[in-house]
């Protein structure tokens, strides 16, 4: 092979490399990672009496959502102090 063929390969596999790690970050679903550790519950209306929807957003990246999400939410944030996430 010649010096060149080999130069052209190299920079097609560096090409194909480059565009995989970009697909792969830029395709990461994070709608609910941005979020500090904290519960969001959702409610029924504006008189915040009735919930219907509870979002909760781990110390360590965990998720869970159960319920209805309304545009009536309030956040109450957590801190995680003595935490030790795994990996």
């Amino acid at each position: 092979m010649s010096k060149r063929f080999r130069r052209g390969m190299l920079l097609v596999v560096a090409l194909f490399m480059v565009t995989g790690f970009v697909v792969a970050v830029t395709s990461t679903p994070a709608a609910h990672a941005v979020s500090p550790p904290g519960v969001k519950t959702y409610y029924s209306n504006g008189t915040y009496s009735t919930v219907v929807g509870r979002e909760i957003f781990g110390c360590c990246g965990e998720y869970s959502f159960s319920g209805t999400k309304t545009k009536w939410s309030k956040f109450e944030r957590f801190y995680c102090t003595d935490v030790l996430c795994p990996n």
